[in-house]
């Protein structure tokens, strides 16, 4: 330890230890005077809630008596429903306020009174409904109502006055509170003006001996900003180092630093980027909008945390060349915790958006492939049946030859609705559009007809909304065809298969459609959830590409979405659920 240190050191524990043994003095009187304040405070609390109780049961038998007299008028039992409603409560309010009042014998005696004079007017009430049921013309008599309404005001004003015994009790508490904020306050003022005086003392004792260390204090700094000075440059050769591009900015978003990489992505030199707005040589768009990207920078500042590029984004570099990037910038603090700069991480992942454009082709051309054998059948039964019934029409004559025809118009109509899902399927368009979910369910669920009925499965389908999504076509039909043909899969012969599309809502409370996929198969065990959406992971063995569920998580996600999922493996709610969420359409005037 050095000199100066040894000197600090002995300085501040001066300047704290006696401040210290006043505080230990004083926090005596202090507590004390705290547990005052708390305990009034409580007490104040306490009679607050008996008086929300005593309202609360007031009103229970209010609302018996408005029933009893709206069945007395009526003889309708449905006027009683008030009436047995609070009955079911007030039981359990006189025994929750009698609790409530336990420390004030004053007031239970005067509960004592309100709950017999309740008893009295109850024991008539339902002498009137035995009655009335048995339409004894008595009830309906003017002396007989007043009876219960002496009865019923004799409860009022016992409540009344237990009501007003508990606000006067409450005065006198919120009295007693008052008093020991106050007393607090000016024991706070004391302590603080003793401390003041105490610090300021040791202050000026303490200065004369500090100033003396300040020189050879001043010295130490200068050699530790050379040291700091020289981290700094041992750091820039350790981001030139780095792999991936990497620019810093400062607060206002200016260029300070690019290392190499980021000088051949962007194709700009450090001393062309130099001063310029990070926006000016970090131009970002949408690759499929086209609509400019938010700057990283901006979003920093904005949200102040680590922030990351959405999908498919594309750095329009100096040329006009485009590269696919992914990136992350952090904010850059000091030791305030104020931002003070950016630092921009990214990387060119063009020939990795070419290799899972390659491995999404070849899914739907496995997808297609599963459905081929499907769809020939499809098309071969109505097919067959058409040439029957052209057969018959040869053999008949008359009437029947018109139903014949009919029946083969028929057939021939599912084969063209067949083959136009067929055309449909992997058909891309070039932009996103509205699209009605419920349709794609539609579409997708006839082309899976023959695996349904070779399994006999009970595929039912509910379409509860209309509200469309902006999506893109085919893979919206990619998404629905591999949820249920993953869920065709799970179920044994003989099980079921549930589709339902409706309106729901973000966890954020925007505006969604939500598909739901549910089958009552095996179900998946908890080991393998976590798994789902990974690339080649599948439980299908040499059936399975384990790409499908990857495929359609970044189908989803590209929308906007997410998917949740839940499964059991025994039990009575034996399955699995997926449960897609797409942004609602903005503006959408369908229901």
């Amino acid at each position: 330890m050095t000199t100066s240190q040894q000197v600090f050191r002995r300085q501040i524990l001066r300047l704290l230890l006696v401040p210290l043994v006043i505080l230990l003095l004083i926090a005596g009187v202090l507590e004390f005077q705290v547990r005052r304040l708390t305990e009034a405070q409580n007490w104040v609390d306490h009679t607050d809630v008996v008086l929300a109780q005593a309202r609360l049961l007031l009103r229970f038998m209010v609302d018996q008596e408005t029933g009893l007299r709206g069945f007395l008028l009526t003889r309708d039992d449905r006027f009683l429903e008030p009436y047995q409603a609070a009955e079911q409560h007030l039981q359990a309010q006189f025994q929750l306020l009698a609790n409530r009042i336990a420390d004030n014998p004053e007031q239970k005696q005067q509960l004592s009174v309100v709950r017999e004079s309740y008893d009295r007017w109850h024991t008539w009430a339902a002498d009137a409904i035995t009655r009335a049921t048995r339409n004894d013309s008595a009830v309906d008599s003017v002396a007989f109502s007043l009876t219960g309404k002496q009865m019923m005001d004799d409860v009022r004003d016992r409540q009344q006055d237990f009501v007003d015994r508990e606000d006067r009790l409450k005065l006198v508490r919120e009295r007693d509170s008052a008093s020991a904020s106050r007393a607090l306050e000016w024991m706070l003022v004391g302590l603080v003006a003793v401390l003041a005086l105490i610090f300021l003392n040791e202050t000026r004792r303490n200065i004369r001996t500090i100033d003396a260390e300040y020189a050879s204090t001043l010295q130490s700094l200068q050699a530790r900003t050379t040291e700091l000075s020289e981290n700094r440059q041992r750091l820039l050769v350790t981001l030139r180092s780095i792999g991936d591009g990497v620019i810093v900015t400062d607060a206002q978003g200016k260029v300070t630093f690019l290392n190499p990489v980021a000088e051949r992505l962007t194709q700009y030199t450090l001393e062309r980027a130099m001063g310029k707005h990070l926006e000016e040589i970090f131009n970002v768009v949408s690759e499929e909008t086209r609509a400019k990207v938010e700057n990283p920078f901006t979003k920093v500042m904005r949200l102040g945390t680590v922030v990351g590029l959405a999908n498919h984004t594309a750095l329009v570099r100096e040329d006009g060349t485009e590269i696919s990037i992914d990136d992350s910038g952090a904010p850059i603090r000091d030791e305030a915790g104020q931002i003070f700069g950016v630092v921009l991480v990214f990387r060119d992942i063009t020939e990795q958006k070419e290799m899972l454009n390659v491995l999404q082709m070849n899914e739907k051309l496995a997808a297609a492939g599963k459905l081929s054998a499907s769809i020939a059948h499809e098309i071969h039964n109505p097919l067959e049946t058409v040439g029957n019934l052209l057969f018959l029409i040869r053999k008949k004559a008359g009437a029947d030859i018109e139903k014949l025809v009919g029946m083969a118009e028929q057939e021939v109509s599912r084969v063209v609705q067949i083959t136009k899902n067929i055309l449909s399927l992997y058909r891309e368009s070039k932009r996103v559009i509205p699209v009605t979910l419920g349709e794609v369910v539609d579409s997708v669920s006839l082309l899976l007809q023959r695996p349904v009925r070779d399994k006999d499965i009970a595929l039912s389908k509910r379409i509860l909304t209309q509200s469309r999504i902006s999506a893109f076509p085919a893979e919206m039909r990619q998404v629905v065809s591999n949820l249920l043909t993953n869920a065709i899969d799970a179920v044994s012969p003989g099980g079921s298969v549930e589709v339902v599309v409706e309106d729901t809502r973000f966890k954020d409370s925007q505006p969604a459609v939500a598909l739901t996929v549910r089958d009552n198969g095996v179900g998946i065990p908890d080991e393998n959830l976590e798994k789902l959406f990974r690339p080649f992971f599948t439980t299908k063995g040499e059936h399975g590409t384990g790409l499908g569920l990857w495929i359609t998580h970044g189908i989803v996600s590209k929308h906007g979405g997410y998917i949740e999922v839940n499964s059991a493996t025994n039990g009575g709610n034996q399955g699995t659920t997926f449960k897609v969420f797409f942004p609602k359409l903005a503006g959408d005037g369908h229901a």
